[in-house]
């Protein structure tokens, strides 16, 4: 879907998201893509990973998206993709005590949580592999941390999501700012949220409640939202079916989510609120990948132009390059209660918001899980 060019933000609201760790952006990098086909541009590396025959991707968002694109891919490249899917700390423990061991499995890790990839690439366990496209993502956004270098393959929006029979479009109009979450409508338990301690996704929006925008926001907001007993949840594909059945009527969830459930034909609708927090789906090869051929390869095609397009074509969300984010076709832009982000909150200091991780969740704990 198209990102909206970001109006000019005052100083004092650039300088706050600075020093946390932080950025406003929606960025807009183009160049152009080169004429050769893949295929032509990386025979040699196509050839080698056919020799060694398959390659090991842990994947951690949108398990079926990730299945399909194992099959097409296998089907492109001749090479068989081992799928392992798994989210946040199980899927970053496995990995990290796999590698600790010498004993790697994984070829290719993707991380749903940046600071997850950060403690990986701390310890020197991501490869140093720079694909023909890593100057095509916007500046700031690949992570180059202890030797290694991971590219942000896609991103996911925090969107407030309804259900259109139980909110009304007008009180669906202050879901574009975060304190239409405070109306008393959404309270008494029919709220979704994510449980900040167990979703690692979430983290960016409660970096800039707290960290990026304390002043207008910080612990007195959160606790105004404890108070309309929100309902916690870990997995957000759970959340979102519960708005979609009814169950609930409003959640603080993801894009994919909400437009999964949209293409199933489920009455909600969603809104990005002012500004969006977008997390970066960062991935990393492997440094010791048992198949270094066949992990290039999949990195290589992830960061294409049109690996990531057909990536997107399954994922229906936010790309790593937002410039290709166009090529997605979305029929809910035509919905007349959709709009784009206004505005990305993006964190681009991975060291800083590591260093504030374990705070940011202790603050969110004392509020939700007192």
């Amino acid at each position: 879907m198209d990102v909206a060019k970001s109006p000019r933000l005052v100083k004092r609201r650039a300088a706050l998201a600075a020093m946390a760790g932080g950025a406003f952006i929606a960025p807009d990098r183009v160049r152009a893509e080169p004429s050769a086909p893949f295929d032509e541009r990386f025979r040699d590396l196509i050839k080698a990973a056919r020799a060694e025959g398959e390659v090991t991707w842990y994947q951690g968002s949108l398990e079926a998206a990730g299945r399909d694109f194992s099959v097409m891919f296998q089907k492109r490249f001749g090479v068989k993709v081992n799928h392992v899917f798994g989210i946040g700390s199980p899927a970053f423990e496995r990995f990290r005590a796999e590698a600790r061991a010498g004993k790697t499995v994984g070829d290719v890790f993707n991380a749903t949580d940046a600071i997850l990839m950060y403690q990986l690439m701390k310890e020197g366990l991501i490869a140093d592999y720079r694909t023909a496209s890593v100057d095509d993502f916007p500046d700031g956004w690949t992570m180059r941390v202890g030797g290694g270098i991971a590219y942000p393959t896609s991103r996911t929006q925090m969107v407030f999501m309804w259900n259109t029979q139980s909110v009304t479009p007008e009180k669906a109009k202050l879901l574009r700012q975060w304190k239409g979450l405070l109306d008393p409508s959404f309270g008494d338990g029919r709220m979704g949220l994510g449980d900040a301690t167990r979703s690692g996704g979430v983290y960016a929006a409660y970096h800039y409640l707290l960290r990026a925008n304390p002043q207008q926001y910080g612990l007195p907001f959160l606790r105004g939202i404890a108070a309309q007993k929100p309902v916690l949840f870990a997995a957000h594909t759970e959340m979102g079916a519960q708005i979609a059945s009814g169950a609930l009527d409003v959640g603080v969830t993801f894009d994919p989510v909400s437009l999964q459930q949209y293409e199933l034909g489920a009455p909600i609708g969603f809104a990005f609120p002012d500004p969006t927090p977008a997390v970066l789906l960062m991935t990393g090869v492997a440094k010791t990948a048992p198949h270094p051929s066949a992990a290039r390869l999949l990195m290589e095609y992830t960061t294409s132009a049109e690996g990531m397009v057909e990536w997107g074509k399954l994922y229906r969300a936010g790309l790593g390059r937002p410039a290709l984010d166009a090529k997605i076709v979305q029929r809910v832009v035509r919905e007349p209660w959709f709009a784009p982000p206004p505005t990305n909150y993006v964190i681009t200091d991975a060291e800083a918001a590591a260093r504030d991780h374990d705070a940011v969740i202790k603050e969110w704990s004392s509020v939700f899980k007192p």
